[in-house]
C-alpha cells in the first residue's frame, strides 16, 4: 500500500514516492500543502498516543463545585429546587463520560529533526499498520541500496558509520554487517 488518506480536520493524504514520504494536507481544499521528508529522515522509533481533553474534566470539576454552592444554599434556606440541583450532576457525569469516549488517538512516527509524523486513527488502524508497514519495508530497502554498498571513492570512515547505522536501525543483519566491513577493509588496504 503506497497511498494512505484519512479523512479528519484537515483530511491528509500520504504516499510513498521515491526518496521518501509525501504528505498532503487539505486544510483549505483549494489550497493543499504539501511537505516530503526523506527516507534518511524516518526514525525506526514510533509510539501510539491517546489525547484525552484535560477541558472535559476541568469543565466536570466547575459543574460539580457549581452543584454543592446551589445544593448548599438550597439546604441553608430550605428550598426545594430539585431539577435545577439535579442539572449539574447530569452535566458533570455527562463531561466525565465524554472525557472516557471522546479520545483523539494517533500513531506517531519519529524523524531526525525531532517532528513527528502522526496518523489518525479512526477505525483504520489495519489500513495505517499496514502503510507504515510498506513504509519501512520501502525506507530500508532505499537506504539499503544507498548506504549499504562499499564503494573506494567515498571515506572509510563516512561508510563505517552509515554500515553501523543501518545495523543499529535493523536494516542489515550482523552477517551482512561484518560482510561490508570486511569488504570495506579489503577495498581500502588494496587501495592504500
Amino acid at each position: 500500500m503506497d497511498i494512505l488518506k484519512i479523512k479528519g480536520r484537515p483530511d491528509k493524504h500520504y504516499s510513498i514516492v521515491t526518496g521518501g514520504l509525501n504528505i498532503t494536507s487539505f486544510l483549505n481544499p483549494a489550497l493543499p500543502s504539501e511537505e516530503h521528508i526523506s527516507f534518511e529522515n524516518i526514525k525506526s522509533d514510533r509510539f501510539f498516543h491517546v489525547e484525552k481533553s484535560p477541558f472535559l474534566l476541568i469543565g466536570a470539576g466547575i459543574t460539580t463545585l457549581i452543584y454543592f454552592l446551589i445544593l448548599g444554599e438550597s439546604l441553608k434556606n430550605n428550598d426545594k429546587v430539585l431539577f435545577i440541583s439535579l442539572t449539574w450532576p447530569v452535566l458533570a457525569t455527562g463531561l466525565i463520560v465524554s472525557y472516557f469516549l471522546l479520545q483523539r488517538k494517533v500513531f506517531f512516527l519519529k524523524t531526525f529533526t525531532g517532528k513527528n509524523i502522526g496518523f489518525s486513527i479512526k477505525n483504520n488502524e489495519l489500513e495505517v499498520a499496514d502503510f507504515v508497514n510498506s513504509l519501512f519495508e520501502k525506507r530500508n530497502s532505499y537506504l539499503k541500496a544507498m548506504y549499504g554498498t562499499a564503494n573506494a571513492q567515498l571515506s572509510y570512515d563516512g561508510q563505517y558509520s552509515n554500515f553501523s547505522i543501518l545495523l543499529r536501525d535493523s536494516i542489515i543483519t550482523e552477517s551482512e554487517y561484518q560482510e561490508k566491513i570486511d569488504q570495506l577493509n579489503a577495498i581500502f588496504e588494496r587501495s592504500s
